[in-house]
């Protein structure tokens, strides 16, 4: 089952989470940030190493889930 499937999500304003636990001690995160939302590549990419740098500081706190970010528009 995939992490959109398992319907587990939080979302704010500007991102969508989407969770599911893998049953794995370590966690992994998946981003995706469509063109549609944010047209040019240097904001696109600023955005995917701000959830990656979040994600690096609460990693252990995450243990064992699959982690989905969505950005999306307002």
């Amino acid at each position: 089952m995939s992490v959109f499937a398992y319907k587990c999500s939080a979302a704010g304003v500007f991102v969508q989470v989407y969770a599911k636990p893998n049953g794995r001690a370590d966690s992994r995160l998946g981003i995706t940030v469509t063109k549609r939302f944010v047209p040019q590549a240097t904001a696109r990419n600023y955005c995917k190493r701000l959830a990656r740098e979040i994600f690096r500081a609460e990693r252990v706190a995450l243990g064992g889930m699959d982690l989905v970010v969505r950005v999306r528009c307002p």
